[in-house]
């Protein structure tokens, strides 16, 4: 006869703060994404802006 796999007692304050610490972490991880996107999106604005400024720029030297 086969054992059972031995899976080890979690205490339930170790559990509900190991459950905590996931939400956390799930919504820092939102937060970030949400940041790398708006940080990018006004990368592109800039970038743009300083292409039209160059264009004008080239336009009133010719």
């Amino acid at each position: 006869m086969r054992n059972a796999p031995v899976t080890p007692h979690v205490p339930r304050f170790k559990l509900d703060s190991m459950l905590l610490n996931y939400d956390n972490h799930f919504f820092l991880i939102l937060y970030l994404k949400r940041y790398i996107e708006k940080e990018r999106y006004r990368d592109i604005i800039i970038r743009t802006s300083v292409l039209r400024l160059c264009i004008r720029l080239a336009q009133k030297k010719s």
